[in-house]
């Protein structure tokens, strides 16, 4: 009876003391100060605040009726867009409000609606932690507590397969919040555009940095737009025009074969690569094939379907290589499944491992594209 005793006193103890440090975690945060994420530097967006009525909207509102309604929810998803901000803050907090609340029963919640936090160090960008979401829509709370003090350059990456209808960002009542000093990804150079499926959106990065356009974003300091469309990189004309109506592009990545049937790579590419060649003339456009996915390799039907559609794809890049081979550039689907294979969910859609060796395969290629100088 008294070892029971005991050990009950010990756990009201340990009680006692959780709730005591919940009290000051919470005391601690009613200190913060939150202040709009739009005052500071938003990163990796395609096209002007002006013509979207949402400021974290990918596509201006003037696609909407000219899409299919798939494809227009996949608009308003903020996939690869960032936040930078320098702080000075020990405690950095987020509150936001999600669009849809995501739900998807192959992907990580901290990728889907999550947040990251990077900050920039001596060596490069590194992670810090992610927000991991709460039931319901609206997200509150501390990504980091008890840092140094010192000022820091970050950056906050947004959910890939959901929308944000308002974003704050928490640091400590007395702790400076400002615009970037540093200027990465360089605003003097032109942006990285990567149209194609749901692996392009971000489909299923565990979290929010590790999508492959937030990785080369990194790793190139250059915007990259991400256009990625969930199962919707169908080569649609509207998306072609609004590519190629895109201002200020270093180069176009286009990855549509997992999405098109056999049929769509045949009929549509062309077209496709013209209307933003056409409007891009000195642009480099690289396309890329899509990947053999492992299933293939049992599912005998399904890896000769991918096995033709690159065929296809294929065989239009050299078409249009013979119209104008100036700055056409091709990536073959020859390493763009991780090592052994083991770089999928679902034998589809990718993991963070996945995304590392797909932007390990893409980031040569862009260098090749637009010239190692221009990315020193």
């Amino acid at each position: 009876m008294k070892k029971i005793s005991i050990v009950c006193l010990t756990a009201l103890m340990s009680c006692a003391a959780a709730l005591v440090n919940c009290e000051a975690a919470l005391a601690q945060e009613k200190e913060m100060r939150y202040e709009n994420a739009l005052n500071f530097r938003m990163i990796n967006k395609g096209v002007p605040d002006g013509v979207t009525s949402n400021p974290y909207q990918r596509y201006p509102d003037a696609l909407k009726d000219s899409v299919v309604t798939q494809l227009w929810n996949t608009a308003t998803n903020s996939a690869g867009l960032g936040i930078r901000f320098r702080s000075d803050s020990k405690t950095i907090a987020v509150r936001y409000r999600l669009m849809y609340g995501t739900s998807m029963n192959h992907m990580a919640d901290t990728g889907k609606k999550g947040l990251d936090l990077y900050a920039l160090e001596e060596d490069g960008w590194c992670f810090v932690n992610s927000w991991r979401p709460a039931k319901g829509n609206q997200q509150e709370g501390v990504i980091v507590r008890n840092m140094d003090g010192q000022m820091r350059e970050y950056t906050l990456y947004l959910p890939l397969y959901d929308g944000i209808e308002n974003l704050e960002i928490g640091v400590e009542e007395e702790a400076r919040l400002e615009r970037p000093e540093v200027d990465s990804p360089r605003s003097d150079r032109g942006k990285l555009v990567f149209y194609g499926s749901s692996i392009m959106q971000g489909g299923c990065a565990s979290r929010t940095g590790m999508c492959a356009t937030n990785i080369i974003q990194r790793e190139l300091d250059v915007e990259c737009v991400n256009a990625g469309n969930s199962g919707q990189a169908k080569l649609y004309a509207p998306m072609a025009n609004l590519l190629a109506s895109m201002e200020n592009v270093m180069a176009f990545i286009i990855d549509p074969v997992p999405n098109c049937t056999q049929g769509q790579c045949d009929t549509l590419t062309c077209r496709f690569i013209r209307t933003i060649r056409k409007a891009h003339p000195d642009v480099p456009v690289i396309m890329v094939e899509g990947p053999l996915y492992p299933r293939g390799n049992y599912d005998l039907e399904l890896g000769e379907n991918l096995r033709k559609k690159n065929e296809i794809f294929y065989a239009k890049y050299l078409e249009l290589k013979a119209e104008n081979p100036k700055g056409l550039y091709y990536v073959h689907s020859d390493g763009l499944q991780a090592e052994g294979d083991e770089g999928t969910v679902d034998s589809v859609h990718l993991t963070d491992y996945g995304f590392r060796a797909y932007a390990d395969v893409l980031i040569p290629a862009i260098r090749k594209a637009v010239g190692r100088k221009a990315l020193k």
